[in-house]
């Protein structure tokens, strides 16, 4: 038999004590889940508006276009080069739905159930929400899959994490370009697999690598400037949150980087059984 929680003193607690710190104890366990929850919503809402200024002038563009090719189709007597017009906008417009459900899919996910899911399938789902992005700044896209390997995750979350890995990548290579590199291979250890965020950016320097991932560090500047021109901007929560909901589904997330050099983000999950 257990013995019973002892108060100062070695004089065991009374079994009504016991259970109010029971109580209290789980009590302060949901408010612990609640402030995770909402700060990783608050997460969710700072990269949804990285996202959409991107998006105001994507669809700006394609607007311009659409115009563009619908007036040239009214203008031609030909029927030809009416229908040629004429696809052509209605190919801009739906580039513009497709980015529009893709921000509307993720802005809107509260999944919170563990699920099977391919690790490919995540990382594919992260990347496409930014791909469209990236030629204009600049940055080639290759993605390297080597493994259809299913994971057991929350599956919005570990995108939101993946997202997050990707946006930091391309703010890297921000004004000199470069190339992301998303992988999905097997891992060194037996069993789990590695989902690799890679750029040839500006790098991280040694002294900030052991810090990345504490609550609140950043290396940006208040006033606008981006110090190093690295990671995690703002209130410095998108890595520290990352790495707590990686670490929840069982797996871990490491970095590899140098100044001048790029950075590599590995999110390692258990392979489902």
């Amino acid at each position: 038999m257990l013995p019973r929680t002892a108060a100062a003193g070695g004089t065991p607690l009374p079994r009504s004590d016991n259970d109010k710190l029971r109580q209290e104890l789980q009590e302060a366990r949901r408010h612990i889940e609640r402030l995770e929850e909402s700060l990783i919503d608050s997460q969710r809402l700072a990269t949804v508006g990285q996202l959409a200024c991107c998006v105001v002038h994507e669809f700006n563009n394609l607007l311009l276009l659409i115009i563009g090719r619908a007036g040239e189709a009214l203008k031609y007597g030909d029927a030809a080069a009416k229908e040629k017009a004429l696809h052509k906008a209605v190919e801009c417009g739906q580039r513009a739905a497709d980015i529009a459900a893709a921000m509307l899919g993720y802005a809107t996910s509260r999944q919170t159930e563990v699920q099977l899911v391919a690790a490919d399938d995540l990382m594919d789902s992260a990347v496409n929400l930014i791909a469209w992005d990236l030629p204009k700044r600049g940055i080639e896209l290759v993605r390297d899959y080597e493994t259809d390997s299913k994971v057991r995750v929350v599956a919005g979350k570990m995108e939101q994490v993946l997202l997050n890995l990707i946006l930091n990548a391309r703010t890297a290579m921000r004004g000199r370009g470069g190339r992301l590199t998303v992988s999905v291979t097997p891992a060194d250890t037996r069993d789990f697999v590695a989902l690799r965020v890679r750029d040839t950016g500006c790098g991280i320097p040694k002294e900030h690598l052991e810090r990345i991932f504490d609550p609140f560090f950043t290396t940006r500047e208040r006033a606008g400037g981006n110090g190093d021109g690295r990671r995690d901007g703002g209130a410095g929560l998108g890595l520290p949150v990352a790495r707590d909901i990686v670490r929840h589904a069982g797996g871990d997330i490491q970095v590899e980087s140098a100044p001048g050099a790029g950075a590599t983000f590995t999110v390692v999950l258990p392979v489902a059984k």
